[in-house]
């Protein structure tokens, strides 16, 4: 289901002229990583937070 997801998001960003998609992962979860991974998703900067 994940991927269909994916892939429906692509294609609607697509056909409106979005070049670019990031996906809020965190680096512990390792599944989710692996998920995008495979679906072509890489390293794109880095995301700063802060606990409060």
């Amino acid at each position: 289901m994940g991927s269909i997801l994916v892939r429906a998001a692509e294609q609607w960003a697509t056909a409106r002229g979005i070049r670019h998609l990031s996906a809020g992962v965190h680096h512990r979860n390792v599944e989710a990583m692996r998920f995008y991974a495979r679906h072509g998703y890489g390293d794109a900067g880095v995301s700063l937070g802060k606990s409060v």
